[in-house]
């Protein structure tokens, strides 16, 4: 093999390989614990036990979202729960389970994109998608607690009638669609929450009819151009506005508040903006 073939870069302080002919990023192996998910056999044991009925239930749901092995997506979350051990900071304050099952998801995810050309979606689920992005809209259109759409609540009575029936026709048609499936409602809701982000833009860009949907749209577009300007902090809290999670909600995972997330979102901003301009300004 050619000792030319790749070449390291630094971004933002991290090292990132890439393909000389190419140009294309490569994975660089990471530096993880001694014993993988902890420094000593024994510990990394007691971690394995304590989240493998937690990986498996992951696992399954993201396997039967997707169609991707099962197996595949548990050692994915191994990674992510790996990684979790080996950045946590315990002066954080945070829950080490809440912040573990958060890089485990990711890293799931992580796997479904790179993927996603062996992604096979059931119809049912993408009907149930189809009606919960539907109660979602509504929820951001009126104020409306998201929680009423992911308990299957019925729509409050100050909404206006034409769309307090499709409120309500779309909850009827999920609840259905679990039925047959033999879920319940809120295992449906959590099916249809881990399909690829990419697949929902792709189906459900002709029928965008909210604000809160563009800047969405515009937050896909936008991360997976700037991806590799990120960090992996970044891209994790910018992963938890695309899942519609509050400031507050992504904070928690990092043992920070609301206002830490709007702070790293402004820094984000002002930052790639001033390396694109950078970079525009050095093209010939």
């Amino acid at each position: 093999m050619s000792p030319f073939k790749y070449k390291n870069k630094k971004q933002n302080g991290v090292t990132v390989r890439y393909e000389v002919v190419t140009q294309t990023r490569v994975k660089i192996p990471e530096d993880m614990p001694k014993y993988f998910l902890a420094d000593s056999a024994e510990e990394a044991e007691k971690t394995y036990n304590d989240f493998k009925g937690i990986l498996n239930k992951i696992a399954h749901t993201y396997a039967v979202s997707t169609g991707l092995p099962k197996s595949d997506l548990f050692g994915e979350g191994l990674i992510g729960l790996a990684r979790a051990r080996r950045d946590w900071d315990k002066t954080r304050g945070s829950v080490f389970k809440a912040y573990a099952i958060f890089r485990i998801k990711d890293a799931m995810m992580e796997y479904v994109h790179a993927n996603i050309s062996s992604v096979s979606i059931p119809s049912y689920l993408r009907k149930a998608q189809s009606n919960y992005n539907n109660l979602l809209r509504l929820c951001t259109l009126y104020d409306i607690d998201r929680q009423v759409a992911e308990d299957g609540k019925s729509s409050p009575r100050d909404l206006p009638e034409k769309e307090r029936e499709s409120f309500n026709k779309s909850v009827h048609n999920i609840k259905r669609a679990a039925k047959r499936a033999g879920l319940s409602y809120k295992d449906l809701v959590e099916r249809v929450s881990m399909l690829p982000k990419n697949v929902t833009y792709n189906e459900n860009i002709l029928h965008v009819e909210s604000t809160r949907d563009i800047e969405k749209i515009e937050a896909m577009i936008t991360v997976e151009k700037l991806k590799e300007r990120m960090t992996e902090e970044e891209i994790a809290i910018c992963d938890g506005i695309l899942a519609e999670k509050s400031l507050k909600e992504i904070g928690k995972c990092f043992g920070k508040s609301g206002s830490w997330v709007s702070n790293k979102i402004a820094q984000l901003r002002n930052r790639l903006r001033e390396e694109i301009e950078r970079d525009t300004k050095c093209k010939p």
